[in-house]
């Protein structure tokens, strides 16, 4: 975990979590059993980050208030350039205006192949299904990282780079480096390679659990202390230094 021990209030925020509306993830990741497995694991606050759609933050959000979480709503882009990017929104209305325009952006849409290529399920409180798309989510937007980063600025949204260090859809992947300065507000480092964390610097980073199925929720995951419990995206990472840090 992430740990900077400061303040009092004991932070453990999951923010990397796909529901059952990503076609990589268990069909058993409905959100009402996302939050139970999240006050399982004494988390603080989860992010829902579906691949190019917000469709079930809505009722994510209704759960979390419930449960006492603080929920952010969120998803995990795919640039042009196959980059995975994480978006957290100010608000839930934010959240689905934008997860409309990424939509959008996926055209010409790729056909469904559910049996090959997952199910794709939107789901209300119960888990019950509302809707299956037909349509393949997780493939690249027509946004660039540089058109994204604007696009997260005209929603409020605080942008991270995903698992920073993977070979595989991550800006280290695409592009070979890490940008100095650019305008992130944090970046991802995933659980296999916390170890290389002294390689970031520049920037304050998170872990989290980049959960597919449900028994992986929490087993990572960023923690810190703070003096008031913070509520929006941007109270969060205010609190994460903008420097190199130390995994614990």
């Amino acid at each position: 975990m992430y740990c900077h021990c400061y303040g009092r209030m004991n932070i453990r925020a999951d923010l990397h979590i796909h529901s059952c509306l990503s076609p990589c993830a268990s069909l058993d990741m409905g959100p009402r059993d996302i939050v139970a497995q999240a006050c399982e694991r004494n988390l603080t606050h989860l992010a829902l980050t579906d691949h190019n759609s917000t469709r079930n933050c809505v009722v994510m959000a209704e759960l979390c208030a419930e449960a006492g979480l603080v929920f952010f709503p969120g998803m995990e882009v795919t640039t042009s350039e196959e980059i995975h990017v994480l978006l957290y929104f100010p608000s839930v209305a934010e959240a689905l205006r934008a997860g409309k325009e990424i939509e959008a952006s996926l055209s010409p849409r790729v056909p469904l192949r559910a049996e090959q290529m997952g199910y794709e399920a939107v789901v209300d409180r119960e888990n019950n299904v509302c809707e299956l798309l037909d349509w393949y989510l997780s493939v690249s937007t027509t946004y660039s990282l540089n058109d994204l980063s604007r696009f997260a600025t005209s929603f409020g949204a605080c942008i991270v780079p995903a698992h920073i260090l993977k070979p595989l859809f991550s800006i280290t992947s695409q592009l070979g480096f890490l940008l100095p300065n650019a305008p992130y507000d944090a970046v991802e480092i995933s659980h296999g390679n916390r170890h290389r964390a002294g390689e970031v610097s520049g920037y304050p980073w998170i872990t989290s659990s980049d959960s597919h199925y449900l028994d992986d929720i929490g087993k990572c995951f960023t923690e810190f202390h703070a003096d008031t419990l913070p509520k929006t995206p941007r109270e969060f990472f205010a609190y994460l230094p903008r420097r190199g840090s130390k995994g614990v």
